[in-house]
């Protein structure tokens, strides 16, 4: 038996149904069905049997971002937040190295008073790269009122975007001056004072025996924006609870490595297990508080030979962690922090 079936205003599919026992028809040559328009008529048409959607669904499919497709840990930028002014490399020559490494830009510390030619230099080359903080050496029976006048008449010369890095409880070394100036003493307070006023970050050496006298400081001083350099040599336990409580600090992952020997075990110091992994307590930390944390290397003429080595770690950190997270650690946080584009 034969059924045709009605499927639209000016077309008949003809259906031949016959029985298991019956001859097979004769085929007669296939007539091309006309092509059907995929105008407005089509897409108001129900037709839960087609198998190709039409062209307006394909336009609708959602796609990756950019961000998803095109980024990884390899390539991300990164902006590091702490690197010490190289003696016998110009600024020049430590931009173009740092560029190489997939550096987008850098904060300096510890630049020379003489260095001016240098920075111009550099900006003709590399612009909006290098941007030093002002500092001041805090030494045995510093003044404050001495100690925020030279920070400000550098601010005010050289329009720079930050302070530090002030040591203030600093054993990390032989022969670095520190760990006599309390974090909450007067010329500390007076450093974050002035932090406030500028409207600019503060970077502070405090390491973790001496982590009360940060977390009075900051109840005191509730508008200075200060990071904590080195994770304060701190566990995670102490980082996350001070991170709650001020919600105006920030800390830096420099120098937490297990290359460099510090006051801790490089097994402490370390962010990663032995075999490479993130550690778990670490990873909850930048996960949660991701807009507070900062990259960053803690490198310096002594170090600047494990610029790779130390950039292939953080990388390695990085691709552990959600991509936003770690684009913000890797750089926005920071470019943010100096209103940088």
């Amino acid at each position: 038996m034969c059924h045709f079936n009605w499927i639209g205003p000016s077309l008949f599919v003809f259906f031949i149904a016959c029985s298991p026992l019956s001859s097979p028809p004769t085929a007669s040559p296939a007539t091309p069905a006309p092509k059907r328009d995929a105008g407005p008529r089509a897409a108001e048409t129900s037709e839960p049997t087609r198998a190709n959607p039409s062209p307006q669904r394909i336009q609708n499919t959602p796609t990756a971002s950019p961000t998803e497709s095109k980024v990884s840990a390899d390539s991300l930028p990164l902006f590091d937040a702490h690197l010490h002014y190289i003696e016998g490399m110009t600024l020049t020559e430590l931009a173009a190295l740092l560029k190489k490494e997939g550096y987008s830009g850098t904060v300096l510390f510890s630049l020379p008073s003489n260095a001016a030619n240098e920075l111009g230099a550099v900006e003709k080359q590399q612009p909006n790269f290098v941007f030093p903080f002002a500092q001041f050496a805090i030494k045995t029976g510093s003044n404050a009122n001495q100690v925020v006048s030279a920070l400000e008449k550098q601010l005010d010369a050289n329009q720079w975007k930050g302070l530090g890095e002030e040591s203030l409880r600093h054993t990390a070394g032989a022969g670095i001056s520190g760990n006599d100036y309390p974090a909450d003493g007067p010329v500390a307070l007076a450093v974050y004072e002035l932090a406030a006023r500028r409207k600019v970050p503060v970077t502070v050496h405090v390491e973790n025996p001496y982590t009360a006298e940060l977390d009075r400081a900051l109840t005191s001083q509730k508008d200075a924006v200060v990071i904590w350099a080195h994770l304060g040599d701190a566990p995670p336990a102490t980082i996350r609870d001070m991170l709650k409580k001020h919600p105006k600090l920030y800390v830096d992952i420099s120098a937490r490595n297990p290359f460099w020997k510090r006051i801790d075990t490089l097994e402490e110091q370390s962010l990663a297990n032995a075999d490479g992994t993130i550690k778990s307590d670490w990873k909850a930390v930048f996960e949660e508080f991701s807009d507070r944390v900062l990259f960053g290397t803690d490198l310096n003429a002594q170090r600047i030979k494990d610029l790779s080595k130390i950039t292939q770690y953080y990388r390695s950190l990085f691709k552990q962690l959600t991509l936003a997270t770690a684009e913000k650690i890797a750089s926005k946080n920071i470019k943010q922090l100096l209103g940088i584009k």
